[in-house]
C-alpha cells in the first residue's frame, strides 16, 4: 500500500474517532438534560393523602352510590409511588377502627398524571385494584378506579393532607 493511501487511512481513523467522541459528549448532554426535565415535570406526590372512591358501577347493587375514603402516606423516588394507608371511612362517615382495612399501593408519576396499583386487605379476601387520577394542582387529583371487589367502578379524587 502507498504511503498516500496509508495517510488517508489514518486521517479517516482520526476523524471518526472525533466523531464518536463528539457524538457521545452530545449524548452524554442530553441524557443529563432529559433527568433535569423529568425532575422539573415530575409532580410530587408523596406524604399524606386522603383518596376516596365513589361507586358508580358494581356488580353488587347495595355498593352503587357509596364512597369509600382512605388515608394514605406515600413516598417518591423520581416517578415510582409506593403508599400503605387504611379505610377510615364510608359515605363521609368515620368507621370505627376494628373495621378499617389496609391498602398498599404502587404506581407511577408521569407528568401529572398519576397510575395506582392497589391491594386491600378486605376481612375475608384480598382485593386489587386501579386508580388513574390527573393532577389539578398539588394538593388534588381526580380520575377514576377500578378494582375486583364486586367488580366496582367510578370517579376518585385525592386530596393531599397538609399539616
Amino acid at each position: 500500500m502507498s504511503d498516500e493511501i496509508k495517510s488517508k487511512r489514518k486521517f479517516s481513523k482520526a476523524k471518526l474517532a472525533g466523531i464518536i467522541g463528539v457524538t457521545a459528549g452530545i449524548l452524554s448532554i442530553l441524557g443529563g438534560l432529559e433527568v433535569y426535565y423529568l425532575k422539573m415535570t415530575t409532580k410530587d406526590f408523596s406524604g399524606q393523602w386522603k383518596i376516596t372512591c365513589n361507586i358508580k358501577a358494581s356488580s353488587y347493587r347495595l355498593y352503587i352510590g357509596k364512597s369509600t375514603g382512605w388515608k394514605v402516606f406515600f413516598t417518591q423516588t423520581g416517578d415510582k409511588l409506593y403508599g400503605r394507608g387504611e379505610m377510615t371511612w364510608v359515605d363521609d362517615k368515620e368507621i370505627p377502627f376494628s373495621q378499617h382495612s389496609p391498602i398498599t399501593m404502587d404506581g407511577t408519576v408521569d407528568g401529572d398524571e398519576i397510575t395506582l396499583n392497589y391491594t386491600i386487605s378486605g376481612e375475608r379476601r384480598l382485593s386489587y385494584g386501579e386508580i388513574k387520577l390527573m393532577m389539578d394542582s398539588d394538593v388534588l387529583a381526580q380520575g377514576t378506579f377500578s378494582g375486583t371487589a364486586a367488580n366496582s367502578s367510578g370517579s376518585s379524587v385525592a386530596e393531599k393532607i397538609l399539616k
